[in-house]
C-alpha cells in the first residue's frame, strides 16, 4: 500500500450555514407579519397601512439575512468560541497598541484535515484587516496577532474572525 498525497484549496467565503437560534426568532416575526398583515387587510385603510408594513419590515427582513451567516466573537472572553467552518477561537484578548487595537488568540482547527495557507479576515465595525496561519495541524491550534488602527475598546469589544481561504492536505490509503 502506498500513500497518495493530495492537496485540496477551499474557498469558504460564500459557504452559508445557519446558526440554529436564529430559526425561532425569524418563524416568530414571520408569524407576527403573518398577523399583522391580516389585521391591516382587513381593515378599511389596508394600501396606506400594507405600504407602512412593508416599510418596517423591509430592514427587519435585511438584517437578519446580513446576521445569519456572522459568528459574533468576544474578544474579551477566553472561552471557546466557534467561528464557523470547523476553526474555533480561544484564548482571544484584545490590548491597545499605538492608535488601535492589537487582537490575539489561537485558532483551533476542529477538522481532521491538514490545514496551510489559511486566510481569515478580522471584522470589528467598519475595520477589517486579512491574516494568514500558515499551517494548523488537524486538532490544533496557531497562535495569531492582528492589528487594527483606529479602534477604541468599547468599539473592538465584538467582531468576527471569517475563514476566507485554505489548502486542505489528506492522504489516500
Amino acid at each position: 500500500m502506498s500513500d497518495d498525497n493530495q492537496e485540496v484549496t477551499t474557498d469558504e467565503t460564500h459557504a452559508h450555514q445557519i446558526q440554529p437560534n436564529l430559526k425561532p426568532v425569524w418563524i416568530s416575526i414571520a408569524a407576527v407579519a403573518s398577523l399583522s398583515l391580516w389585521a391591516l387587510i382587513s381593515s378599511h385603510q389596508a394600501t396606506s397601512s400594507l405600504e407602512k408594513f412593508s416599510t418596517a419590515l423591509g430592514p427587519v427582513y435585511l438584517d437578519y439575512l446580513n446576521n445569519k451567516d456572522r459568528y459574533t466573537v468576544d474578544f474579551t472572553a477566553t472561552e471557546v468560541q466557534d467561528v464557523g467552518n470547523g476553526f474555533y477561537l480561544v484564548r482571544a484578548e484584545q490590548e491597545e497598541h499605538l492608535t488601535g487595537l492589537k487582537y490575539k488568540g489561537r485558532i483551533v482547527n476542529t477538522t481532521s484535515v491538514q490545514r496551510s495557507n489559511v486566510e481569515f479576515k478580522l471584522i470589528v465595525g467598519a475595520h477589517e484587516k486579512e491574516f494568514m496561519i500558515n499551517q494548523i495541524s488537524p486538532g490544533n491550534s496557531t497562535a495569531f496577532d492582528v492589528y487594527l488602527p483606529d479602534v477604541t475598546p468599547e468599539a473592538g469589544r465584538y467582531g468576527e474572525i471569517r475563514h476566507q481561504q485554505s489548502s486542505v492536505s489528506y492522504s489516500i490509503r
